[in-house]
């Protein structure tokens, strides 16, 4: 549907494609991030770089071909979605990982909460005494709170992000679910991912 001018994907195999464009009214209002098979590949592009594809020339079709005799699943686009938000790269990815192999992306830990892929090797280094200690002497190592409408009470409670962790980036701490029962911290994702601020 869109020409995009700064990928050279190969049309003849199927292409997982996610266009985030921020609301009107923030700072980067009028601009895309793109991603081709959850590859960032225009970050803030704006709108002026995406043209529309004349209609005669696309042959695209949503679930369907053009030919009336082909089935309803023959069609050139296979899925289409809109959200109501600008997406993260986290959430790009769990829904690519999630469109694009039989298996989950995602290993079940309970009702509500999943460890995600990208993540998988991140693991807290701080234990609950160093986290409370943090947070008393102020000293701007950890974050914490609770989990709110996502909580399950007796497992998933509060949320732990460290800026110390091996997976945190400059300024933006790496945020952990404890699990209750099992007495571990999950990986949970960036805070900026998670708008927890």
């Amino acid at each position: 549907i869109f020409r995009c001018l700064f990928s050279d994907h190969v049309i003849s195999s199927w292409h997982h494609f996610v266009f985030s464009i921020n609301k009107n009214g923030s700072a980067s209002a009028n601009t895309w991030s793109v991603w081709i098979d959850n590859e960032l590949v225009c970050d803030a592009c704006h709108a002026s770089g995406l043209t529309s594809i004349p209609m005669d020339e696309r042959g695209w079709y949503i679930a369907r071909s053009h030919w009336e005799v082909d089935g309803k699943t023959d069609g050139g686009m296979d899925d289409f979605r809109i959200y109501d938000q600008a997406l993260t790269a986290l959430q790009v990815a769990e829904i690519y990982y999630g469109s694009v192999i039989d298996n989950p992306a995602s290993t079940p830990l309970g009702p509500n909460w999943f460890l995600h892929p990208v993540y998988v090797n991140c693991h807290m280094n701080h234990t609950w005494k160093d986290i409370i200690y943090g947070q008393l002497a102020k000293n701007q190592t950890f974050k914490s709170g609770g989990l709110g409408k996502l909580m399950t009470r007796g497992e998933y409670e509060v949320w732990v992000c460290s800026y110390q962790d091996e997976c945190a980036k400059p300024s933006n701490p790496f945020c952990y679910v404890f699990d209750e029962q099992q007495k571990l911290f999950i990986p949970w994702g960036l805070e900026d991912e998670l708008m927890l601020s």
